[in-house]
């Protein structure tokens, strides 16, 4: 719910999607057990490395895409 002073642009759904996709979280993992680290990964999907130890630990949004 908007507080009205700036409305909704139309289209736009509230709440946010996760940033990657099933096919792309299990690349990420595997390359993890590769040996990369999280600065790495971060560098090379463009994400923080926050976003990327959600992706490998499964939590927040990530957690019902294992």
């Amino acid at each position: 719910m908007t507080s009205g002073v700036y409305p909704r642009k139309p289209g736009h759904k509230a709440g946010k999607k996760p940033m990657f996709e099933k096919d792309q979280i299990r690349l990420i993992k595997a390359q993890k057990s590769e040996g990369r680290s999280t600065k790495f990964l971060s560098w090379m999907w463009k994400a923080s490395e926050k976003t990327i130890l959600h992706v490998l630990n499964g939590t927040g949004a990530y957690k019902d895409m294992k």
